[in-house]
């Protein structure tokens, strides 16, 4: 008996060593991809403010032309009274003017806003699934600490089984399949879906 459970704890000795190597590798992935996130958004930041400052010196162009329009109407208005058919030509051909140089850049600046809200819940949500696997790991990282008794371990786990389980069977799961996926027994696990029902229905 003894020399089974030497032989069990040095087989569970090589695991977490194949575990604690196997997560110190992805946690320097983690952090090269954090870094790069982090590069990613400062260059969306300054294209958003590139953007900004595009659309406000358009916009302010475009006061400018109107305004000048303006005084160009009113003069004319107060100098040829008469001339009011002229007058309202003129003031036609600039609008048109005004939205035939203005309609494209607009429509880029648009587009450029729609792509740049697009990237940055895109990073946002690339930043909540490593902050997800970060805590993941850090967990397991907790759960290899020799400090830690073995008894909290094994709860550790069985805990995170369960919950597993619950999340499976929400989805639709049948028992059988989230049995089979994480090593547990039908009855285990229809004694989980019963208990959350339970839950559920208080």
């Amino acid at each position: 008996m003894t020399s089974i459970l030497i032989a069990a704890l040095i087989f569970l000795d090589l695991g977490l060593m194949v575990a604690v190597y196997t997560l110190s590798r992805r946690r320097e992935t983690h952090l090269e991809l954090v870094a790069e996130l982090t590069e990613e958004r400062r260059l969306l930041a300054d294209l958003r403010n590139t953007v900004q400052e595009e659309l406000e010196a358009a916009q302010a162009k475009a006061r400018s032309t109107l305004d000048k329009a303006v005084k160009l109407a009113t003069e004319a208005e107060q100098e040829v009274k008469s001339g009011a058919h002229t007058i309202a030509k003129e003031m036609e051909q600039v609008v048109s003017d005004l939205t035939e140089r203005f309609a494209d850049p607009l429509k880029e600046l648009s587009r450029k806003q729609t792509y740049l809200e697009s990237m940055l819940r895109r990073v946002e949500d690339q930043k909540t699934s490593l902050q997800n696997l970060l805590a993941r790991g850090e967990k397991i990282c907790r759960l290899l600490d020799s400090r830690v008794p073995l008894e909290d371990v094994i709860a550790e786990i069985e805990d995170k089984k369960y919950a597993d389980a619950r999340l499976l069977l929400a989805r639709g799961r049948s028992p059988a399949a989230v049995a089979t996926e994480l090593g547990m027994s039908e009855t285990e696990v229809r004694l989980v879906a019963g208990l959350t029902g339970s839950v559920a229905t208080a």
